[in-house]
Formats: C-alpha cells, sequence, structure tokens
C-alpha cells in the first residue's frame, strides 16, 4: 500500500510538473500573441493618424491659399474701384446732410 501511494504520489507530481510546464508554455504564447496583435494594432492606428494629419494640413494648406486668393481679389477690388466708392459715399453724404 505504501509503494502504491508513493507511487501515485510520484505520477501526480510528475503530471503536475508537466501541467504547469504546459501552462507556462500557453502562457508564453498568447503573451506572445498579444504583444504582437499589440503591435499590428499600433502600427494601424500610426497609419490612421499619421493619414490624418496629411489630410488636416493639406486641407489647412488649401483654406489658406483660397483665403489669401480671396483677400488679394478684395485688395484688387478696393484699389481699383475704392475711388468710385468713395465718391458715391461722400454724394450721399452731401445729399442727405441736414
Amino acid at each position: 500500500m505504501k509503494n502504491s501511494s508513493d507511487s501515485l504520489l510520484l505520477e501526480l507530481e510528475l503530471r503536475s510538473g508537466d501541467l504547469v510546464n504546459k501552462i507556462d508554455e500557453a502562457g508564453n504564447r498568447l503573451a506572445t500573441r498579444i504583444l504582437t496583435s499589440g503591435d499590428k494594432a499600433s502600427d494601424a492606428l500610426d497609419v490612421t493618424v499619421n493619414s490624418l494629419v496629411a489630410k488636416v494640413v493639406s486641407q489647412t494648406e488649401t483654406a489658406h491659399d483660397t483665403l489669401s486668393l480671396q483677400m488679394s481679389a478684395f485688395d484688387e477690388l478696393v484699389k481699383n474701384q475704392g475711388g468710385e466708392l468713395s465718391e458715391k459715399f461722400r454724394a450721399t453724404a452731401v445729399h442727405s446732410a441736414p
């Protein structure tokens, strides 16, 4: 009976050691997979963020260029027709003065 229980204990020890090793291996594989997935997600996020930044920069430059063109056009309009507008305002002010 003593031999049988010793043998059983030894068998349980061996199996538990084997089970611990298998759990460690599975944990390491899982950790590796999580790290790899995290790296892939990080790379995808970097690409998305970089694309978004490039789009914002491009749209900002376009808006700046458009605004600059409109301001130049307004400047030209004021230079070319500013005298006429000034005369019209003066004429209106003279006619409506008491």
